[in-house]
């Protein structure tokens, strides 16, 4: 299982796969794709899925409004960007708390390395240990709508 990035784009119908959330500068993307979907240039998907086929297929499976998709479920920015699955919000989580100590580590060092850039380690234990002993409600950067 992976966690995908999907872009829909403002008049398009198709989501589009744009990255997975453990790759290199997915912290960027998904801040950069969220400001977007914000914007109102479209919608950003992100999804626990084994294929990208599987991923419009929940996708769909959400919009139609079905039970049962996933364990969790985050829809943020007033619905433009939407997480479906527990390492989605995860995703989204682990991008908010490395863009904050991104800047901190800019300020108080003036670089940042590699090996402090990665927003998730791919081991979901590991992540959901460090997000949830961090500050729980901070994960979401407090603009979650609604997260059942």
């Amino acid at each position: 299982m992976k966690t995908l990035l999907l872009w829909t784009a403002k008049g398009c119908r198709k989501p589009k796969m744009i990255g997975t959330a453990t790759a290199v500068c997915s912290t960027a993307t998904i801040h950069d794709m969220r400001r977007a979907a914000t914007a109102g240039r479209g919608r950003l998907w992100i999804v626990d899925a084994d294929t990208a086929a599987d991923a419009r297929d929940q996708i769909a499976r959400h919009k139609a409004g079905e039970d049962g998709i996933a364990a969790m479920t985050a829809v943020l920015d007033d619905g433009r960007t939407v997480a479906i699955g527990m390492r989605a919000v995860l995703a989204i989580g682990g991008a908010n708390e490395s863009r904050r100590n991104w800047d901190a580590r800019i300020a108080r060092q003036g670089r940042v390395t590699e090996d402090q850039s990665r927003a998730l380690t791919g081991d979901l234990d590991t992540d959901m240990h460090r997000a949830l002993s961090a500050r729980p409600a901070a994960l979401l950067g407090h603009c979650a709508e609604e997260v059942r």
